[in-house]
């Protein structure tokens, strides 16, 4: 293995350790007993696609099919989701975010904005814009980036 690959594995593994303490941060203080992060990840993936399935939900989040079908099957349970027959596949489901869903989502939304804004109250306000900024680039690059999807990441 190279010196660059390394070096690259490396500032990668450090990145990762300061965005989970940033990522604990942010969620730390969320105790929604009805749905948890990962639930309004995948609410938040739904609103993204408007209408979904379980199994793309699984890929797209990278979470295991059985798990997601949990995942979906306690959000119905509650209303946030519906479950429409899939008219050009009879052998899957739509799913789609209620009213009740959008509702969740934005109230999940205002916390974790309050949060944010905790987080970055002490930054200067051009720090603020070069982080931003940065990560604006990353999610491009790993949006772009073909071979990612594969990695299960």
């Amino acid at each position: 293995m190279s010196e660059q690959s390394k070096n690259n594995m490396k500032s990668i593994r450090e990145f990762h350790r300061h965005y989970l303490d940033l990522v604990n941060m942010i969620t730390r203080d969320y105790d929604d007993s009805e749905v948890s992060i990962s639930e309004i990840r995948v609410l938040h993936e739904i609103e993204k696609l408007g209408q979904t399935t379980c199994k793309e939900l699984s890929k797209n989040l990278s979470i295991d099919s059985g798990y997601m079908s949990r995942i979906v099957t306690h959000l119905g349970e509650l209303g946030f989701i519906a479950k429409h027959a899939n008219i050009a596949d009879g052998r899957s489901t739509v799913i789609t975010l209620t009213p009740k869903g959008n509702e969740k989502l934005t109230e999940s939304n205002e916390h974790f904005d309050d949060k944010i804004s905790e987080v970055l109250a002490g930054m200067p306000e051009d720090e603020q814009t070069k982080l931003i900024n940065n990560i604006v680039e990353m999610e491009k690059t790993l949006t772009s980036w073909k071979s990612f999807g594969t990695l299960g990441c």
